[in-house]
C-alpha cells in the first residue's frame, strides 16, 4: 500500500485510521477514535475505543490500550515505533503506553485527516516528566510487548465432571462447553501466564468461547499509575472483535484463571461485565473446593519445591451459560510456618463466632414441593401457552424470593450469628431485590408474548438468585438452606429458559 501511494510505511499510517475508527463500537458517546501502530517487527495494527451500556465508564476501553492489546497479543515484537490516532492521547492512554520500553521515542501523529507527510513527534513530547515502570521497577523486569512467563500450575481436573450442574445447561450449549472445557482452561492460563502484572503480583487470564466454538484469550496488563490497566475479560474481548467475533451475545462460556487469595482480583469484574454484554454468560454454578494433588494434611513436612507448587495453585472462575463456577485450592494450606510445617489459617469471619441453631429448616415452612401443584403440566406449544407457563413459574418464584428472604434476615437478630454471615445476608436483601424486579421485568415480557426479551430477563433472575449462594460459599464456606434454595430456584428458571428459548428458535 506505501508503494503504491509512494510514501514510507509510517507515512500511510494516518491514511489507515479511518478504517481503524469502524472498529469502535461507541453506543454512549458515538465518538470514533482510531488508532494505527507500526510494531518493530514491520506489522501494522489497529485499535478502536469500545463502550459498553449498563456499565460504569471505567470499564470502557480505550483506542491506545486496545492496539497495545492486538499488537501484544499477536507478537506484534518488542516496540512499538510509530503510532497515528485520530484525537489526542487522554492522560489515561498517555499512562498506559508507559508500560512499553523505550515509548519515549515512540513517534506519534495526531491528526483527523489523512496527511501525506505527518508531523510525527515523540510521545515524550506529550508527556513530560512521566512516571512510569521503573520509577517502581528494576530495568530488567519484562514490560508489556516482552515475553512474561508466570510460572503457574494447573490441577488436571474436569469442571464438567466434578459439577453436575454443568450436566444441563438452560442455554443449549451443553455439549459445545463440554467439548471445549480443556480448552479453554489450557488458554486462560496460557493468558494468565503471559500476564504483565509486576506491581500487584497477581497474574490472570480469561477464555471466551463462543457459539460456535471458537476461543479467544486476554491477559491482564497493569499500569504503574494503577487505574490505566487492562482487566483480562477486557483484552479478551479485544481478541473477540479483532477476529471479527460479532455480537457479545454470541459469547456463551468463558474461563478466568487468576491467583487464589491475592491482594487483587478479577472475578467479580469479569461476572459484572459478562453479565451485562453476554447474558448468556451470566454466573449461576455454586463454588467448589479442590485440594492440590498430591494431597497435604496439615502436618505434612513439605520441602521448598512442594511450597513453591502449592503457592502457585489457582482459582479458576468458570462462566458459562448462565453458570461461574469457582474451584479453589483448598485455603488451608495458605500458610508458611518457619518450621516448614503446613498449618490451617483461620477464617477472620468466623473468630469466636459459630452459627446459631435457627430452629426449623425454612423450607418445611416454606414447601418448595408445591411448585408442582401450583404450574400442573401444559402440552400447549404455542407463544401463549408457553408465556402462561412461565408467568406461572415466575410468580411463585417470586413469592418463594421473599419468604426466603424474610427467614434468612431473621439471622440478623441473633447475637452468635457470624459477621461474614450478617454481610451474606445483606447481600442476599440486596441481590434478591433485583430478582424481584427482574421478575417484573419477565412478567412484561410475557405479557406482550416478547419471549426473547422474557429470555434474558430470566437469566437475571437466576443470576441474582445465585449470588447469595456465592457469597456464603465465598464468606463461610457454604450454606446449606441457601444452596437448596438456589438449587431449587436454578430448577425453575432453567425450565423456564428451555420453554422460552424452544419457542423463539
Amino acid at each position: 500500500m506505501a508503494k503504491s501511494r509512494g510514501l514510507t510505511v509510517p507515512q500511510l499510517l494516518p491514511f489507515l485510521v479511518k478504517s481503524a475508527q469502524r472498529i469502535a463500537r461507541v453506543p454512549i458517546s458515538n465518538f470514533h477514535v482510531g488508532a494505527v501502530g507500526l510494531g518493530s517487527d514491520g506489522r501494522i495494527f489497529m485499535g478502536g475505543n469500545i463502550e459498553f451500556p449498563g456499565l460504569p465508564l471505567n470499564h470502557s476501553i480505550h483506542a491506545e490500550q486496545f492496539l497495545i492489546t492486538n499488537l501484544a497479543a499477536h507478537g506484534g515484537g518488542p516496540k512499538l515505533l510509530h503510532i497515528a490516532v485520530s484525537a489526542a492521547p487522554c492522560g489515561h492512554c498517555r499512562q498506559f503506553l508507559q508500560e512499553l520500553r523505550g515509548i519515549s521515542d515512540t513517534q506519534i501523529v495526531i491528526t483527523d485527516q489523512p496527511q501525506e507527510n505527518p508531523d510525527y513527534k515523540p510521545i515524550a513530547s506529550i508527556l513530560p516528566n512521566a512516571f512510569g515502570p521503573f520509577d517502581l521497577l528494576d530495568q530488567d523486569m519484562p514490560l508489556i510487548l516482552e515475553k512474561h512467563e508466570h510460572e503457574l500450575l494447573l490441577l488436571d481436573y474436569s469442571l464438567s465432571s466434578q459439577n453436575d450442574k454443568i450436566s444441563k445447561l438452560p442455554n443449549g450449549y451443553t455439549e459445545l462447553v463440554k467439548q471445549n472445557e480443556k480448552n479453554l482452561e489450557k488458554e486462560a492460563l496460557g493468558a494468565a501466564r503471559a500476564s504483565h502484572a509486576p506491581y500487584s503480583g497477581c497474574p490472570s487470564g480469561v477464555a471466551l468461547l463462543d457459539c460456535e466454538g471458537k476461543v479467544y484469550k486476554g491477559s491482564y496488563m497493569e499500569s504503574a499509575a494503577y487505574n490505566p490497566s487492562m482487566m483480562p475479560v477486557q483484552a479478551a474481548l479485544v481478541a473477540y472483535i479483532v477476529a471479527g467475533g460479532g455480537g457479545y451475545e454470541r459469547i456463551v462460556a468463558a474461563v478466568m484463571v487468576e491467583k487464589e487469595g491475592m491482594m487483587v482480583s478479577q472475578a467479580d469484574t469479569a461476572r459484572l461485565m459478562l453479565k451485562n454484554i453476554s447474558p448468556k454468560s451470566m454466573p449461576m454454578l455454586n463454588a467448589i473446593k479442590k485440594l492440590i494433588h498430591p494431597p497435604f494434611s496439615p502436618s505434612t513436612i513439605v520441602s521448598f519445591e512442594t511450597m513453591a507448587l502449592v503457592k502457585q495453585t489457582l482459582i479458576i472462575f468458570f462462566i458459562s451459560a448462565h453458570i461461574i463456577s469457582t474451584i479453589h485450592v483448598d485455603a488451608r494450606f495458605a500458610s508458611w510456618p518457619a518450621d516448614g510445617v503446613l498449618a490451617p489459617t483461620a477464617d477472620p469471619t468466623q473468630a469466636d463466632t459459630e452459627e446459631p441453631d435457627m430452629g426449623p429448616n425454612p423450607f418445611d415452612i416454606l414447601e418448595l414441593h408445591d411448585i408442582i401443584e401450583t404450574i400442573p403440566e401444559e402440552k400447549g406449544g404455542t407463544d401463549a401457552d408457553v408465556a402462561n407457563r412461565v408467568t406461572k413459574q415466575m410468580q411463585v418464584v417470586e413469592k418463594k424470593i421473599e419468604e426466603f428472604n424474610a427467614s434468612l434476615k431473621v439471622r440478623l437478630e441473633n447475637p452468635k450469628t457470624s459477621h461474614g454471615t450478617k454481610e451474606c445476608v445483606a447481600e442476599c436483601d440486596e441481590v434478591f431485590g433485583a430478582a424481584l424486579d427482574d421478575i417484573q421485568n419477565t412478567l412484561d415480557s410475557l405479557e406482550s408474548l416478547n419471549l426473547s426479551k422474557a429470555n434474558f430477563d430470566v437469566s437475571a433472575v437466576a443470576t441474582n438468585v445465585d449470588t447469595c449462594n456465592d457469597c456464603f460459599n465465598e464468606m463461610v464456606g457454604g450454606d446449606p438452606e441457601v444452596k437448596k434454595f438456589g438449587d431449587w430456584v436454578q430448577s425453575i428458571t432453567g425450565e423456564a429458559l428451555e420453554a422460552l428459548q424452544k419457542a423463539t428458535n
